[in-house]
């Protein structure tokens, strides 16, 4: 097609989207692990799906939201909350463009050492409490300790109360 320029910017997204520490295997397992991941985020996003979803509904009642997966140098993006203005939106104006709020899906290095998985961990749909999903305990078995840790890029900055944050603290182990 002779776009230089894309392909440039598609081969330096490549070349960013695992930015960890190490030797090249030591990066090859950082994008094992984030394989891993979205593997796991795609299955996901598949759970309790009827074939003619809409993107709308897919936000805000699916177990993800509307997730796009990692073409190339472009990571996975996932679409999590439409507001209700918007929806009233889309439903009085067919065809109308209705963009929620989204994050893209990444790796990133760091100093310290973190327990990642190798493989996907989700292993029964409706294996869990309120059917939620059964994942694999993530043992030595199944993950890897890396310099390196998943994190969610917000394109714009979002509003959060600080119990939610020190939710997000707690369970993740991450100040």
């Amino acid at each position: 097609m002779k776009n230089y320029d894309a392909f440039g910017k598609i081969l330096e997204d490549l070349s960013n989207l695992y930015q960890i520490p190490g030797n090249s295997e030591m990066k090859a397992k950082g994008y094992f692990a984030l394989q891993a991941l979205e593997k796991d985020l795609y299955s996901m996003s598949l759970l309790d799906r009827t074939q003619d979803v809409n993107r709308v509904t897919e936000v805000l009642h699916g177990k993800v939201g509307h997730l796009v997966p990692r073409t190339g140098g472009t990571p996975m993006n996932i679409e999590f909350y439409i507001s209700p203005y918007q929806v009233l939106e889309a439903e009085l104006n067919p065809g109308s463009q209705v963009c929620g709020i989204k994050t893209v899906v990444t790796i990133e290095g760091t100093d310290m050492l973190h327990k990642l998985p190798l493989s996907p961990l989700l292993v029964d749909s409706k294996a869990g409490e309120d059917s939620n999903p059964a994942f694999l305990p993530l043992t030595d078995e199944f993950s890897m300790d890396l310099p390196a840790f998943f994190v969610l890029k917000f394109h714009q900055p979002i509003p959060m109360s600080s119990s939610s944050i020190e939710e997000i603290q707690r369970l993740t182990g991450m100040l």
